[in-house]
């Protein structure tokens, strides 16, 4: 992966200092990770992660952040974001969003060398996650619904292109839509099961770190 938006230190000492974080002493950019950039601010208040959404758009940015202040509330380990000195938790920088969080010191642990009580820990963190959520009423629309993915790929959500995505079609546009809406259709399984959240992807950035 790599930095996809790119930052002054200008742009940056401004965001620090509008969030209450005092000075910024030095930035770097992540490059690792799955869609977003990354900065790493070191600041007078210590280390913060800033990222940019190169995705999701302001709607999408700000539902997730409540859910990640409703967990917070609610004593859930997850990522911390910051208000502004005006109280806002995202703000925009070319059009994009971005937001600001406390950095948290791990590494990350190879699949191979996870042990079983690293494995139960995990298991117990997400039953925690979905007993809480359960008192959680808003909704958030699922980005790798069937329709959705059909939709980035310019294709009806039909019962045609449903039957593509699951057949032998021998065209590259259908071989191209087949892989992705099998994807989505993996997760497209609301018709038998009841609506909950649930886990849609594995990336090394989005995944459980040990100190």
């Amino acid at each position: 992966m790599a930095v996809y938006t790119e930052l002054d230190r200008h742009e940056l000492t401004e965001i620090t200092e509008d969030y209450g974080l005092v000075r910024l002493l030095s930035s770097s950019g992540i490059p690792s990770g799955s869609v977003n950039t990354n900065y790493l601010l070191e600041t007078a208040r210590g280390r913060h992660l800033l990222r940019v959404d190169e995705v999701k758009g302001e709607l999408e940015v700000k539902r997730e952040l409540d859910l990640l202040l409703f967990l917070r509330k609610h004593g859930f380990p997850c990522p911390q974001p910051l208000a502004d000195r005006k109280g806002r938790y995202y703000r925009e920088t070319g059009g994009k969003c971005f937001s600001v969080y406390r950095y948290y010191d791990g590494h990350v642990v190879p699949s191979e060398r996870l042990t079983t009580g690293q494995l139960e820990s995990i298991g117990r963190a997400l039953a925690d996650l979905h007993t809480i959520c359960k008192s959680y009423k808003k909704g958030i629309d699922n980005r790798f619904s069937f329709e959705r993915v059909a939709g980035v790929y310019g294709e009806p959500a039909s019962g045609r292109t449903r039957a593509r995505c699951t057949g032998g079609s021998k065209s590259k546009r259908d071989a191209r839509t087949g892989a992705a809406c099998r994807s989505a259709a993996s997760f497209d399984i609301r018709a038998s099961i009841p609506n909950a959240f649930r886990h849609r992807h594995s990336f090394p950035d989005a995944q459980a770190l040990a100190s």
